[in-house]
């Protein structure tokens, strides 16, 4: 019988300390006994911060050759990881071997510190499994045309592992993490949050997008376009509970009734109004501005005025880069952004519920956004937890039955 072939992929809390590295290999060893797998390594935790503040101290990151060391330097942490991951996994007698993203060759764009993946080689990968021996890939590395090593970008990790699987057709790909999949909110701040068993890749994407640390987006992108089955598990804990990513084959067969699927709680967002020249320059901005998250982008287009919300970790960036085209601009901060995610959430009898839970908490936001998947709500930072909480409680624990239309 065929043996089915998986992509592993474990983060950095998997991989923070020689214990975690030991179980990690342990796992992967059960896996072997019924599948062929390739690994995926994220950094080993808190080791890429590290490595940001060394980097930082040679001043802005603002020219071609500073990004491509700058690059370097950060895609050494993955290879620390993986390297140790192989060496443990050798220790229990699996065959295994380290290999950098130039050595695969994974082939990215040259967007520094935010590359996209152009094509993956799976010549050698499939080689080493011929052989009988693990493949220990290093996630979030590419290299260019020009031979030229890049990164891909916070959560690149989960990204290689699906662009991996894409290439080789892989049966699943396993994204393993510090939680048991997805839920209905952050369980560390929401106790009571449900666990989703399975999601649709349209769905996940939201979430990721609003703020959950889960996934990252762009591998959401790449398992949706080349149907990769994709599953999120807790990495040490035993695999009771999972959750199943696939694509959308059927009609939503809630007809119109709106349903709130999760509710997500993003910290620390600026609220940034900008005035510029002309539409020309609006796009210059937003092209200098790519590898940030923007959200709740709002384009004047009479005025030129732009409004948009953005991680307080990228003001200083984006504040840099403002002062380059704009006439003027305002942010401001001590924010959080809320995000509720379901089906039918425009209906007016919902929007009207969520705006009567605000109402009764005494909060008057900073910005209310209605999709029909997504209503955004921009809370003072003080009140985020409580509102978070609170609009779960209503809308998901008490909620989630027929609401007339």
């Amino acid at each position: 019988m065929k043996k089915t072939l998986i992509i592993q992929k474990f983060g950095g809390t998997s991989l923070s300390t020689l214990t975690r590295i030991k179980r990690v290999a342990k796992k992967i060893a059960t896996s072997l006994q019924n599948s062929n797998v390739v690994v995926v390594v994220s950094a080993m935790g808190g080791s890429t911060n590290d490595t940001i503040l060394k980097c930082n101290a040679f001043g802005t990151v603002s020219n071609n050759l500073q990004m491509q060391a700058y690059d370097v330097a950060l895609s050494s942490c993955e290879t620390l990881s993986a390297a140790m991951l192989a060496m443990a996994l050798n220790q229990q007698q699996k065959k295994a071997i380290t290999l950098q993203g130039w050595q695969v060759a994974i082939k990215t764009t040259e967007d520094y510190n935010n590359a996209k993946i152009i094509a993956v080689d799976t010549n050698k990968l499939i080689s080493l499994l011929q052989q009988g021996i693990v493949p220990i890939v290093t996630g979030f590395q590419g290299i260019t045309n020009n031979n030229i090593v890049t990164t891909l970008g916070r959560g690149g990790s989960d990204t290689t592992a699906v662009a991996i699987a894409a290439a080789l057709q892989a049966n699943v790909c396993e994204i393993y993490t510090d939680v048991q999949g997805v839920f209905s909110a952050d369980p560390r701040l929401v106790k009571s949050a449900q666990h989703i068993d399975v999601i649709t890749h349209e769905m996940m994407l939201d979430i990721a997008q609003s703020g959950a640390k889960v996934l990252d987006s762009k591998s959401i992108k790449i398992s949706e376009k080349y149907k990769v089955p994709l599953r999120i598990l807790h990495s040490h804990k035993n695999a009771e509970q999972w959750t199943n990513i696939i694509e959308t084959k059927t009609k939503n067969k809630r007809m119109e009734n709106p349903e709130a699927l999760c509710v997500i709680l993003k910290n620390d967002i600026v609220s940034y109004s900008v005035h510029l020249d002309n539409f020309d320059v609006v796009t210059k901005l937003f092209v200098k501005l790519k590898s940030i998250a923007l959200t709740n982008l709002e384009i004047d287009a009479q005025c030129f005025i732009c409004k948009f919300d953005a991680p307080i970790t990228s003001k200083t960036q984006i504040d840099r880069s403002i002062k380059t085209f704009a006439k003027k601009y305002e942010s401001i901060s001590d924010f959080a952004q809320i995000t509720i995610i379901g089906w039918y959430l425009d209906n007016h009898t919902f929007c009207n519920k969520v705006i009567v839970i605000l109402k009764n908490l005494q909060i008057t936001p900073q910005k209310f956004t209605i999709e029909t998947r997504k209503i955004r709500i921009t809370v003072p930072l003080a009140k985020a937890n409580s509102v978070t909480k609170k609009l779960h409680q209503e809308l998901i624990e008490k909620g989630n039955k027929k609401i007339d239309t």
